[in-house]
């Protein structure tokens, strides 16, 4: 007996449960990670620092996601090139969104790459 004869045989009512399940599932996953990219994006805005991109992902081959060392998370979207590395340094102030890129060189030394604006998902 396959899965779909397994479901064809069960109580309505028990499908309808399932399903009413799997809609709330949903529900809170999206609604988990829609809060979490809002903390984010909050905390980037009010925060100045200085922090190492440690890590990079790709996510649902849409876009990629830069993991700082201090926590935080910078989104592009695909193809991203050469916009930011693992290694690079990201430098802002406080009470604003647009944050600056710096790149070692080849003598170890950072330089500036380049200006971004978190609001603006390139």
């Amino acid at each position: 007996m396959n899965i779909f004869e397994r479901v064809e045989k069960t109580p309505i009512k028990y499908q309808i449960l399932i399903a009413v399940i799997l809609v709330v599932c949903v529900f809170f996953t999206i609604n988990k990670m829609t809060s979490k990219q809002d903390k984010n994006k909050k905390e980037f805005y009010l925060n100045g620092f200085c922090s190492k991109v440690i890590k990079s992902n790709t996510e649902f081959q849409r876009g990629e996601v830069f993991y700082l060392e201090n926590k935080l998370e910078i989104y592009f979207l695909l193809p991203v090139g050469n916009k930011m590395l693992a290694g690079d340094s990201v430098c802002k102030v406080t009470n604003t969104y647009f944050y600056d890129v710096y790149r070692k060189d080849e003598n170890g030394e950072y330089k500036f790459w380049s200006t971004y604006d978190f609001e603006r998902v390139e």
